[in-house]
């Protein structure tokens, strides 16, 4: 029998640099975040948890070339897009509306949606030739719900 492979030691874990903390902070308590996935806020984690989310915050600021605020508006333009989602497919009993998508269901079709849109558009997010609100956010949706069937 051959022997297992070793496997590689790990690399040193490096401390978050206190921006990086910072800007941990600002996305973990941002509305979309706290809003649309229902976690907990900053304070309320632990040291341990504060650095790890400091520490994800950073090696993916590393792999990306958008800024976090950038990804903070991503972010807030995809919430936009998921809740539009769930209001136009959702149905009227009785006066009162439910839900026929949930919010994981509603935010998949967001990002599907908003990748297809940027693709066809040519542009990235924030290109300075379009409006990039809740307004525009709809209007994705509501050309996407154009092509589903009734």
């Amino acid at each position: 029998m051959a022997a297992a492979p070793e496997l590689a030691p790990l690399p040193p874990f490096i401390q978050p640099s206190r921006a990086d903390v910072a800007i941990a902070a600002r996305l973990v308590d941002s509305r979309p975040v706290i809003s649309a996935y229902g976690s907990v806020e900053w304070d309320c984690l632990d040291g341990d948890g504060q650095i790890w989310i400091a520490a994800i915050v950073r090696e993916a600021r590393k792999e990306q070339t958008v800024p976090g605020e950038k990804i903070a508006d991503i972010n807030t333009f995809l919430v936009h897009m998921a809740k539009h989602f769930r209001r136009r497919t959702s149905r009227r009993f009785l006066g009162i509306r439910i839900n026929t998508m949930s919010r994981t269901q509603a935010m998949g079709c967001a990002l599907a949606t908003y990748d297809a849109t940027l693709d066809l558009m040519g542009v990235p997010f924030g290109h300075p030739d379009y409006h990039w609100d809740r307004a525009a956010a709809h209007e994705f949706v509501d050309t996407e719900l154009q092509h589903w069937e009734p």
